[in-house]
Parts: structure tokens; sequence; C-alpha cells
């Protein structure tokens, strides 16, 4: 048997995940202190004073297409794994929360970090 819930019963969420691409991006914060820094921001933002666990390392560095970095963050209720590759200016940021925040919030403090306007974004609400 299943349970039908009507249209005015609120809907309660397990996480949120957010996938953003932002383009046009300001590749001078593309190293790995600038995205160390970008990290300790958006883990503050979603989780305030919890711990933070942020790795930062190079990926493609053979392939001028796939050059840049990725960073996987944890926080104690967030996991964000991003990559930014220098080539085509542009951040991929896949942030999954069981910590409420506000998508929007996410959007406009990732691209003013990196400096665009320009983005895509996907929301996924788990229940």
């Amino acid at each position: 048997m299943t349970e039908e819930k009507t249209e005015t019963e609120e809907k309660t969420f397990w996480a949120l995940d957010l996938s953003l691409d932002l383009y046009d991006c300001d590749i001078g914060k593309f190293n790995i202190e600038g995205i160390n820094n970008f990290g300790k921001k958006i883990g503050e933002f979603l989780d305030p004073d919890a711990w933070n666990s942020i790795q930062v390392s190079e990926f493609g560095k053979d392939e001028e297409l796939l050059n840049g970095f990725r960073m996987v963050h944890e926080t104690h209720a967030c996991l964000i794994t991003s990559h930014f590759v220098n080539k085509s200016k542009k951040a991929y940021i896949n942030i999954h929360s069981c910590q409420p925040y506000k998508p929007t919030e996410a959007i406009e403090l990732c691209g003013d970090f990196f400096d665009t306007t320009k983005y895509a974004c996907k929301k996924n609400m788990r229940d």
C-alpha cells in the first residue's frame, strides 16, 4: 500500500543535490590556494562551524583541454566535488547537502567567488 500526499502537504527532503556549471570564470583563482579558499568559503556557507576536509589536486596535466584542478570537500553534512578547467574557463561544482540551504545563495556565492554571472544549474531534491 502506498501513501498519497495531497497538494497542500509540505514535503520533507532529506538532501539537495545541486549541479552547477560556471562559465567564463576568472581562472586566476584556478590554483591550489584559490580553490582551497573557495572550499573554505562554500563549506562555511553550507555547514557553519563544522569540521572541514578539503583536498585539491591537479588533473589532466598532459592534456590541454582537460588541464585544471579538482576539489573534494567534506563537512559534517555536505559533500562538494568540483572540477576547474583552465582552457575553457569553466567550473563544474556538485553540492550534496543534508544541511538546508538556499540554492540561489549558493549559486551567487560561487559566481561571485569566480567572478562570473554565466551558469547552468540543475537541482535534485532527495526525499
